[in-house]
């Protein structure tokens, strides 16, 4: 087909035609003639099609369906460059500037992982008084407040879109030390291409839960977790201020003394009105191994947390009711080890109205006679809702490098598992896996050779999306250990 003929071609099937091809294709073809330059440069649908989407490095609190439409194309020219530079061989820094000092007479960082974005990170002074900052030069005076707080902890946050985050975390009461607190903060980013300016409060709020939670998750004003009694969970309706505290006798019922099950994570699917819980078993007669195998389990939503309505019974007061209820599990799915013969392979067509609720990861036998360095394949499935079932399918494998693995976070640093000291020069090989498309590749950075009094390094986080690795420096005595962010 001739450009001409494409070009002729009604808006909609040429976006249908480019559906999954690679930012890189897409800003090649925005080159080819004005037309599609003008659509790559005024049209969101151009890009929102892109199979690597996920690696925009999308400016602070912005989602591509907020994101200045205009600045997309630029974006994607960013997120191409990066690419090409985590191919090479060995990554070389292009600069670097220290951001923070460990030094109990100054401001100590205290989450550099919390807020996504361009390395946005929180500090504490030494009177409990919060602020968030970012590494970047010329932006050493740029703090929000966050007020004075009591031992806050488990920061998290969510890009809510149009430059806003939602930022939670626990804290606790002067009179209760038990972390059931949860502090509510909804924070705007302004526009980083005009130069240093905090963010601002938009509003913020708190919740005293029940019991102390773990895994909290916020969605549409639908608050869940895990409490610390691990069989049970804590749902939460902040519209209609009414919170249930769920007990699964189907999962008590299999604890014993010689296995015990707790839920490891949660998620709410209001598409279909369920639950869908994890749990981890140990293994029964082999506790002292460590061995732990893992479950899925369905159960209900209590209905009055998806249509919001409160009964007569219930206060209409602006404090939050709770109510203990027992919730029966609808079905479970067990883990198996791979290979299994019990799991098929995703079919070409599933039944209808069957609803993906999670992947799963199998559970995988350890060679060996492997050598340590050598690859390892990893096999992962869907679980699907289908008429109150659970059904599991095999769905793809994912090969990668014993380097030290991270997860390709919303646009914000993932946090490192585990924190050892490296000699200077010594190059970091790591595997950052996108869940976006389930792929992993390997990078090798090298550290900055010239940073005053360096002894030692350590890596504390890595920004894949920015291209951006966090590291400490251990200084010799008696100068304190220095937070700095390279730039590859």
């Amino acid at each position: 087909m001739g450009l001409c003929t494409f070009l002729s071609l009604p808006v909609e099937i040429i976006f249908h035609i480019s559906d999954q091809a690679s930012l890189h294709e897409l800003h090649l073809l925005a080159q080819t003639c004005g037309t599609f330059y003008h659509l790559a440069k005024t049209s969101r649908r151009f890009w929102m099609g892109a199979s690597d989407k996920e690696t925009l490095p999308l400016p602070t609190g912005h989602t591509l369906d907020t994101v200045h439409v205009d600045q997309i194309m630029s974006l994607a020219a960013r997120s191409i460059s990066l690419s090409k530079v985590m191919d090479q061989e060995i990554m070389i820094p292009k600069r670097y500037f220290p951001f923070a000092v460990d030094d109990i007479d100054v401001e100590v960082r205290t989450d550099l992982f919390a807020l996504p974005g361009h390395s946005w990170y929180i500090t504490q002074t030494g009177n409990m008084h919060y602020c968030i900052r970012r590494a970047e030069r010329g932006w050493e005076g740029v703090c929000c407040s966050l007020g004075s707080l009591v031992s806050p902890t488990v920061f998290k946050s969510k890009v809510l879109g149009g430059g806003d985050v939602r930022l939670s975390f626990l804290g606790r009461d002067n009179s209760d030390s038990r972390y059931r607190t949860l502090h509510i903060v909804n924070l705007h980013f302004p526009d980083e291409r005009s130069g240093p300016a905090a963010p601002s409060i938009l509003d913020r709020s708190r919740v005293v839960l029940p019991e102390r939670p773990f895994g909290i998750n916020i969605d549409d004003g639908i608050l869940s977790c895990v409490t610390h009694i691990k069989t049970r969970v804590q749902i939460l309706s902040q519209s209609a201020k009414v919170g249930f505290l769920l007990s699964f006798p189907g999962l008590e019922s299999q604890s014993s003394e010689e296995q015990s099950q707790w839920i490891i994570s949660l998620t709410l699917h209001k598409q279909i009105d369920k639950i869908v819980i994890m749990t981890a078993v140990s293994a029964e007669g082999d506790r002292e191994s460590g061995k732990l195998n893992y479950q899925f389990h369905l159960a209900n939503i209590p209905p009055e947390i998806v249509s919001g309505y409160i009964s007569a019974q219930r206060t209409t007061s602006a404090e939050i009711t709770w109510e203990e209820r027992d919730s029966d599990i609808i079905d479970s799915f067990t883990v198996p080890e791979w290979p299994s013969d019990s799991v098929a392979p995703l079919p070409t067509q599933l039944p209808n109205g069957a609803v993906r609720v999670s992947k799963f990861q199998f559970a995988e036998l350890p060679d060996p006679n492997a050598p340590d360095d050598a690859p390892r394949t990893t096999h992962f499935g869907s679980l699907y809702h289908h008429q109150n079932r659970l059904l599991a399918f095999e769905t793809h494998e994912s090969v990668s490098s014993r380097a030290d693995a991270y997860t390709r976070s919303s646009g914000g640093t993932s946090q490192l598992t585990g924190t050892y000291w490296r000699q200077p020069g010594d190059v970091v090989s790591t595997a950052i896996f996108d869940p976006a498309n389930m792929r992993t590749r390997t990078c090798r950075y090298s550290p900055p050779a010239d940073i005053p009094g360096m002894i030692k390094y350590a890596i504390e986080g890595v920004n894949s999306t920015h291209g951006r690795l966090f590291i400490k420096v251990k200084r010799e005595e008696p100068l304190p250990e220095v937070s700095y962010v390279v730039q590859y």
